[in-house]
């Protein structure tokens, strides 16, 4: 698995993410601006993580725990976008 593509991904779906936030209609500003800092946040934890591994484990075994752990946030992301449009 390459950085440079690991890091293009997760910055291409924190993209996606923050896109479906602001185009969410009728959201009160707050809880919107609350989001986007979120998702900000999960861009540059991950993309920081990516760039220094953790000493002791393999790489494959890091990266792989990386992108299972982003997966779940992401979701969780968009189940909180979804809510925020119902």
């Amino acid at each position: 698995m390459n950085k440079r593509y690991l890091k293009q991904d997760f910055n291409y779906i924190c993209d996606l993410l923050l896109i479906e936030c602001v185009n969410a209609p009728k959201v009160d500003d707050n809880e919107k601006d609350a989001l986007l800092a979120d998702i900000m946040a999960l861009r540059q934890d991950y993309l920081s993580r990516v760039s220094h591994p953790e000493p002791g484990l393999s790489q494959k075994a890091y990266f792989k725990a990386i992108v299972t752990e982003f997966q779940e946030k992401v979701e969780e992301m968009f189940q909180r976008i979804y809510h925020l449009n119902s």
